[in-house]
């Protein structure tokens, strides 16, 4: 399984605080929060370089693109199973591949995040 894409998560040891991931380990001390890293409001074209970024990153990391916006990206890893395959197979094996089936159903799925930039620049995912 991959590590989560580098963004600001509950910190593992503090109650009510923000650490950032960079994707292999917790920075510290980490950088400073997304709310005090810009104050002013950046121009669009550096609001697309960070998200552009960040989508490469997270394809680095194993997710796929699946929709991006003018400030946000939508990101996916894992894939689902065929269940037309699954539901050919389980009626050639007389019902015995039902098994199979539900066995995979339940260990596959997707996971989806959205990558959005704000006017300051902050890189949020969700």
């Amino acid at each position: 399984m991959s590590n989560p894409a580098p963004g600001w998560y509950p910190a593992p040891h503090a109650n009510n605080e923000q650490q950032y991931w960079d994707g292999h380990q917790w920075t510290s001390p980490p950088p400073p929060t997304p709310q005090s890293a810009t104050l002013r409001p950046v121009a669009p074209e550096v609001r697309r370089a960070r998200l552009l970024e960040s989508i490469a990153t997270a394809v680095q990391g194993g997710w796929r693109l699946e929709a991006q916006g003018e400030d946000y990206a939508v990101i996916a890893s894992g894939s689902r199973p065929n269940h037309i395959l699954h539901l050919l197979l389980t009626i050639f094996t007389f019902g015995l591949w039902a098994i199979v089936w539900l066995i995979v159903g339940l260990r596959s799925g997707e996971t989806r995040k959205t990558i959005r930039v704000d006017a300051y620049g902050n890189v949020t995912y969700t």
